[in-house]
């Protein structure tokens, strides 16, 4: 965790939100979920980075399922990446379908033209937004260092709620960094050869087990482009001292329609589906 991050504001808000949450002596059901893909600065100003590929799709959907199960969901989300209710506001391959479904009458009231299953997506999504919002709470990164940070406040902020907090680390975190020494102090220029050295870094589980012990619940996301090496992996993330509980993994290839799920204490599940998306 960076020494000089101030983490007095993600606390308060924290706090806040647990209090507008509080029902008398009914135990909190908590799930922090992590969701998009972080950037590693290659220089001092963050003009040049590594990124790493996710949308955020997947845990967005993950999100909107906890809420509708009563849960209340911390949701550590990239700026950039998809949110809980308004993915279909962020559809790369037609990005102005939202605004080409929507008719002006009037120069006051808005309708929704186009087919009837895009009106009840947005409808549906109006709904489970001013449903679930007050137990919702996001806060952002871009960076590595501060998706650390933040989920670092809040797995010791979550260690209270013992067995009642759940961890899906959804988000796609870079395994590497720079150390400070190695960035570079300018932007470095295009026409130089640039040798970059990475250093490891500790996994996000591995925090929650130093913080937490063995109290929450931890599934992990794994994604590959070798099917040996992302079980191989798998089985590595369910060992211990660090071990999650259950790995959800799938190839890049076939990322939108299978997806396996490896557990500590059974049988492999596999899921496949027809539409582009499985959650």
């Amino acid at each position: 965790m960076d020494l000089e991050y101030d983490s007095k504001d993600l606390i308060e808000d924290l706090e806040a939100f647990f209090t507008r949450n509080w029902k008398g002596n009914e135990d909190y059901r908590v799930i922090v979920i992590t969701s998009g893909g972080t950037s590693v600065n290659l220089d001092r100003y963050g003009i040049r980075y590594i990124d790493n590929f996710s949308s955020g799709r997947r845990g967005s959907e993950i999100a909107e399922f906890f809420l509708s199960k009563g849960y209340l969901v911390l949701f550590l989300s990239r700026k950039t990446a998809h949110l809980p209710f308004i993915r279909f506001t962020n559809d790369r391959d037609n990005p102005y379908r939202l605004l080409e479904s929507l008719r002006v009458e009037n120069n006051s009231s808005i309708t929704v033209e186009g087919g009837s299953e895009f009106k009840e997506l947005i409808l549906k999504s109006i709904e489970g937004y001013n449903k679930y919002k007050s137990r919702l709470f996001l806060d952002y990164f871009t960076t590595l260092s501060e998706y650390q940070n933040k989920f670092t406040v809040i797995v010791h902020y979550c260690k209270r709620f013992l067995q009642n907090v759940a961890y899906c680390l959804v988000a796609a975190a870079s395994d590497f960094k720079f150390s400070n020494d190695s960035l570079m102090k300018e932007k470095f220029s295009s026409s130089n050869t640039v040798n970059l050295k990475l250093e490891p870094l500790p996994k996000m589980r591995k925090i929650i087990r130093q913080i937490s012990d063995g109290y929450p619940t931890v599934c992990c996301f794994k994604m590959s482009t070798n099917r040996t090496e992302m079980e191989n992996s798998a089985k590595e993330m369910l060992s211990k001292p660090t071990s999650a509980d259950m790995i959800v993994c799938n190839i890049f290839n076939e990322r939108l329609t299978n997806v396996s799920i490896v557990f500590s204490d059974g049988p492999t599940k596999t899921l496949k589906s027809n539409v582009s998306s499985v959650s």
